[in-house]
C-alpha cells in the first residue's frame, strides 16, 4: 500500500485567542491617575506634630502642678475680693499670699537667710538685701526732679520732696505742731513727756534722741569723725565742723542790733551782747531812783495817777 502522508501537526503553542485591543486611557483619566497631591494635601497628610504638640497631646499635668494653678487661681480670687486667709499666729497680722505670711514670720523667728557678700550683714527680705547693696555701690537711682539731690531708696525720695512741697502729715496731738517727718514727731512727743531713752553707760547721762547719745559718747572716746577739708582739722560734732568753717569763708551770722557788730560764733555774740549790758545798767543807776530790793535792778520812779510807781526796766 502506498505510504500514508502524514499530516503535520501543529507546533503547540499559544491558543489562537482573539486579544482584544487595550484601550489607551483617555486624558481625563490620566490626569485622575497621574495627578499628584498638591502641597497644602502633602503638608495635611505628612506633617508631624512638633514638640510642643506632642508635649501637649501626651504630657498630663502632674499633682504639683494642679496644685499651683489652683493655689494661683485661688490668690487671684483673694486679691480681687481683698480678702486674707493666710494668718499670723504670732501677732495676728493676716495676708492674700502664703509666701508672704512666710516672709513675715522671719520677724518672729529672727531669721535672715539673705547675707551681703561684701560684709556679711543679713536680711530676712531679698529686696531688703539688694536696697542694702547701695550702700556699697554708692548707687542712687531715685532722682529729685526739684534739686537733683538722689536717693537710693524711693521712698527716701517721697520723704525728701516734702522739703520742696511744704508737706507736714505729722501732727503733735499735744501742741498742733506739724512736722514733715514721722521720726522728727516722736522726737517732739519727748518734749512734753519728759522722756529720755537713751542712756549712757559711761556716765549715766539720758537723752531724748539716739544721736544725741552718740555725739556725747565721743566725749569719753575721743572719737572726732568731723575733720575739715582745708586745714585738717577734726571735731566731734558736724555743728562744731559747720562753726569751724566760717574761719575760711569769713561768714559772720551773729549781728548786733544796737552797734551793728558781726561776729563768727555766737559766743562771741552774747559776750559782746554783755558790754551793752553794762553800759545800760551803768546809764540806769546813774539816772534811776530806786533800786529792786529783790535783785539790785535799778528801776524808773514815773508819776501817773496823782502816784509814783516804779517801772522796771
Amino acid at each position: 500500500l502506498p505510504p500514508i502522508k502524514e499530516e503535520e501537526e501543529d507546533e503547540p503553542g499559544l491558543p489562537l485567542i482573539k486579544e482584544e485591543e487595550e484601550e489607551e486611557p483617555g486624558p481625563s483619566q490620566i490626569q485622575e491617575e497621574e495627578e499628584e497631591p498638591g502641597p497644602s494635601q502633602i503638608q495635611e497628610e505628612e506633617e508631624e506634630p512638633g514638640p510642643s504638640q506632642i508635649q501637649e497631646e501626651e504630657e498630663e499635668p502632674g499633682p504639683s502642678q494642679i496644685q499651683e494653678e489652683e493655689q494661683q487661681e485661688s490668690e487671684l480670687q483673694q486679691t480681687q475680693t481683698g480678702e486674707k486667709p493666710h494668718l499670723c499666729e504670732n501677732c495676728g497680722k493676716s495676708f492674700r499670699k502664703r509666701d508672704h505670711l512666710s516672709v513675715h514670720m522671719r520677724i518672729h523667728s529672727g531669721e535672715k537667710p539673705h547675707s551681703c557678700e561684701t560684709c556679711r550683714k543679713s536680711f530676712s527680705r531679698k529686696d531688703s538685701l539688694s536696697v542694702h547693696m547701695r550702700t556699697h555701690t554708692s548707687e542712687k537711682p531715685h532722682l529729685c526732679v526739684t534739686c537733683g539731690k538722689s536717693f537710693s531708696r524711693k521712698d527716701s525720695l517721697s520723704v525728701h520732696m516734702r522739703i520742696h512741697t511744704g508737706e507736714k502729715p505729722h501732727p503733735c496731738e499735744t501742741c498742733g505742731k506739724s512736722f514733715s517727718f514721722r521720726g522728727n514727731l516722736l522726737v517732739h512727743r519727748r518734749t512734753h513727756t519728759g522722756e529720755k531713752p537713751h542712756n549712757c553707760e559711761t556716765c549715766g547721762k539720758s537723752f531724748s534722741t539716739r544721736g544725741n547719745l552718740l555725739v556725747h559718747k565721743r566725749t569719753h572716746t575721743g572719737e572726732k569723725p568731723q575733720t575739715c577739708e582745708t586745714c585738717g582739722k577734726s571735731f566731734s560734732t558736724r555743728g562744731s565742723l559747720s562753726v569751724h568753717k566760717r574761719i575760711h569763708t569769713g561768714e559772720k551770722p551773729h549781728s548786733c542790733e544796737t552797734c551793728g557788730s558781726r561776729f563768727t560764733h555766737r559766743k562771741s555774740f552774747l559776750h559782746h551782747l554783755e558790754s551793752h549790758m553794762e553800759m545800760i545798767l551803768v546809764f540806769l543807776l546813774q539816772h534811776s531812783t530806786r533800786v529792786c530790793s529783790f535783785c539790785l535792778f535799778p528801776m524808773y520812779v514815773s508819776f501817773s495817777n496823782g502816784a509814783f510807781t516804779p517801772d522796771a526796766l
